[in-house]
């Protein structure tokens, strides 16, 4: 790794230890390229936690660069404030609708792993309903000045949530994005769990205390699981994952691996935890118990997927234009080739609200959507050729 790489590293690291921030001033002391920096870090939505960090040796940082990162710092702190009060408001009325609401990541997550609101990054909030709440949940979120994703006509909305797990709702006049959930997974992977565990089963679920309000959340242990199918399914391009994987290993050390592991078992994501246990501790130092650390270090795979990733972190490269190179990652960590498989026939011939707005049917005849989403997609993904260029050519 360069040196800006191994800075950023250093510096988001949540319990430095003074190894660690004798490397940071030694690293500081180096010719660096503090845009290059400054870009990585907030490409990865670390930008808070190196600053929380570098602050430390703001004698030997420019001031420009000080500044910068104090202001972005301070930005962010502010707006995860606010999304905080609205994740707050939107759990008390949906209580008062009486629609059970599970509320994860955003705030939460920064409060479990981070135990403070303005050092972990995020831009909506997430929170999970029952299947049958969705609709009354939709409509709410409506009624409050939230604008769906998607505007359904007649059956569709029925068919989306039976085929779908989540829709966007954006509210312009707070720029803020609500991720309405009803599925953590996508249904038709053999790592699916039934909807109804999360609120069937307790260990699924504890509660935590945000500004005096009593949040239900996921339990530390689903948290993690959720986590690692979160970021595989994402190819781990975002270092911030790792990070947040990281620092709920820390926060939680009396984690239940034994409900860990029997659950990884049935669900068959034994490959997307390792992963993430290797990242996290590899490059944030997680704690994690001995005989785990002993399996996954005999797993050569999971070293040179680990490999793969680190590679992709630093590259910043934009999403490939090419479909079979986005879920690279995620794909190597299925266990299951009807998973793999299930993949592609969603992504390739699983008919979107994208392909419903292109013509109208009736739900009788939605089996056409198929080859239409088929077609689509040829079209977006055909080459593109320079026509100037032949032109010229030619002439």
């Amino acid at each position: 790794m360069r040196l800006e790489h191994q800075l950023i590293l250093s510096c988001t690291r949540l319990n430095s230890s003074a190894q660690n921030r004798d490397k940071i001033a030694h690293l500081i002391q180096e010719e660096l390229d503090w845009e290059l920096i400054i870009k990585l870090a907030n490409y990865h939505g670390l930008t808070s936690l190196f600053y929380w960090n570098i602050k430390e040796f703001s004698s030997k940082v420019s001031l420009e660069v000080l500044d910068r990162l104090n202001f972005w710092f301070r930005r962010n702190a502010c707006r995860n404030l606010s999304l905080t009060k609205e994740l707050i408001q939107l759990i008390q009325n949906f209580g008062d609708r009486q629609i059970p609401v599970l509320a994860f990541k955003g705030p939460i997550l920064a409060q479990i792993a981070y135990k403070n609101l303005g050092l972990r990054e995020f831009i909506d909030l997430d929170v999970i309903v029952p299947e049958s709440m969705v609709e009354r949940a939709s409509q709410y979120l409506i009624d409050r000045g939230y604008i769906p994703q998607f505007q359904f006509q007649g059956w569709q909305e029925k068919r989306y949530i039976r085929v779908r797990g989540e829709s966007n709702f954006y509210c312009p006049k707070k720029d803020l994005t609500v991720d309405l959930h009803w599925s953590l997974i996508p249904k038709y992977f053999s790592f699916h769990k039934t909807p109804d565990v999360i609120w069937n089963n307790a260990q699924y679920r504890t509660q935590i205390k945000l500004a005096d309000c009593l949040i239900t959340t996921l339990s530390p242990e689903a948290l993690l699981l959720f986590l690692c199918v979160h970021s595989s399914k994402h190819n781990w391009s975002h270092l911030c994952w790792v990070c947040d994987i990281a620092k709920l290993l820390d926060r939680s050390s009396d984690l239940n691996w034994e409900w860990i592991n029997r659950e990884v078992g049935n669900l068959g994501t034994q490959t997307m935890l390792d992963l993430g246990l290797w990242l996290a501790y590899d490059y944030f130092d997680a704690g994690i118990p001995d005989p785990i650390y002993g399996r996954i270090k005999e797993n050569q795979r999971l070293g040179e997927l680990a490999r793969e990733i680190e590679y992709q972190w630093w590259e910043i490269a934009p999403e490939p234009p090419n479909p079979f190179l986005m879920g690279k990652i995620y794909i190597q960590t299925m266990e299951n080739w009807g998973d793999r498989l299930w993949y592609w026939f969603d992504y390739l011939a699983t008919p979107t609200p994208l392909e419903w707005e292109i013509i109208q049917l009736p739900e009788w005849l939605f089996f056409l959507y198929y080859p239409l989403r088929f077609m689509r997609l040829l079209w977006k993904y055909r080459p593109k050729f320079n026509l100037t260029r032949n032109n010229q050519a030619r002439s």
